[in-house]
């Protein structure tokens, strides 16, 4: 996660850099579109950290294990597309769930069914 997170801020720098060198102008608007699109996308990202969490900790493990475990076979697949495809929201919200639901058991099938389904065919994007 270290990784990521140097490459991403080396990035940022950079790009800070040269928005600097055209101008504090274009560094403000650089700025103000950040902090507008952190505004917009913050609040369903911790909603869906906390619903990820809320997943650990209230659904058990057996019944998860029960339900889309690796033992389900092919309920458990279909199980995790259908949840893929009522997910909302973009990877930020849909990926933490993934991560949820497989620390708590999920079997394989079932996690690539639910992303499958989610980046495929999801609901919300449907209209």
């Amino acid at each position: 996660m270290l990784i990521p997170t140097i490459i991403m801020a080396i990035t940022a720098i950079v790009l800070c850099l040269l928005a600097y060198q055209k101008g504090t102008v274009q560094l403000n608007a650089g700025f103000k579109a950040a902090f507008s699109m952190a505004l917009m996308t913050l609040p369903l990202l911790l909603l869906a950290f906390l619903v990820a969490g809320m997943i650990q900790i209230i659904i058990p493990k057996e019944l998860i294990a029960k339900l889309i475990g690796a033992e389900s076979g092919i309920k458990g697949i279909l199980l995790g597309c259908l949840a893929g495809g009522i997910a909302p929201g973009g990877p930020y919200v849909s990926m933490p769930i993934a991560a949820a639901l497989a620390k708590t058991g999920a079997g394989t099938g079932t996690m690539v069914g639910f992303i499958t389904a989610w980046s495929l065919w999801a609901f919300a994007r449907l209209p």
